[in-house]
Order: C-alpha cells, then sequence, then structure tokens
C-alpha cells in the first residue's frame, strides 16, 4: 500500500492504482492544471466519498511501498480522460471501479 500527501492530506491506495494516480497528477501540475481528485471512502476513514482540489501551487507526494508495476496505457487514458471530465478525476482501478481510498490524516468529521 503506497501513500499520497497532499496539503496534509494522506490518502492510502494500493501501490498499482497509486503509480497511475502519480502519473496523471504529475502531468496536470507539469502542465500548470488544478483539477479536482474524488474517491471512495474506507469504512475507517469515515465512509462515503472524498473530494481534493489539487493545485501546482501545493506539493504533492506520492510514496510507493513497491514500486515495481508496470504502467497500463488503457487504464492511463482512462484517468487522463477523467482527470479533464468537468467532474475531474475519479481514482478507478483498471476495470472501471471506483477505488478505496483510506484516510490517515487528517480525519474527516462524522455526521
Amino acid at each position: 500500500m503506497g501513500i499520497m500527501t497532499y496539503d496534509g492530506i494522506q490518502v492510502r491506495f494500493d501501490d498499482r492504482t497509486l503509480a497511475h494516480l502519480q502519473v496523471i497528477v504529475l502531468k496536470k501540475f507539469r502542465n500548470q492544471e488544478s483539477f479536482i481528485v474524488s474517491w471512495r471512502n474506507t469504512d475507517t476513514s469515515g465512509d462515503g466519498r472524498s473530494t481534493v482540489w489539487m493545485t501546482p501551487s501545493f506539493p504533492a507526494h506520492f510514496h510507493i511501498e513497491k514500486p515495481a508495476h508496470k504502467l497500463d496505457p488503457e487504464w492511463l487514458t482512462a484517468l487522463q480522460r477523467s482527470a479533464d471530465s468537468a467532474a475531474g478525476l475519479v481514482v478507478r482501478d483498471a476495470g472501471g471501479e471506483v477505488v478505496l481510498g483510506e484516510q490517515m490524516s487528517p480525519q474527516l468529521p462524522k455526521g
């Protein structure tokens, strides 16, 4: 499991998903583009869905525990299309299912 850190928020994703997410985020930042990123929360991080406005003004950090994953070009294309849409990047797996992200800090308020 890897961790994406952005503006004090840490979210844990599986390594393969995070490797693909990293490519899309860094590409958007290189192009000086801000965008929305959303994922489904695990039960331990408040259930529901989280959304973050990402801008190149703040640094993003990616820690991938086991980085030896081959990138899937079709998955990258699907994630890029999502990132370019009005709804923003919805983190999905290679099969198109919304991915669970475990928010480590800060915890979201419940209710």
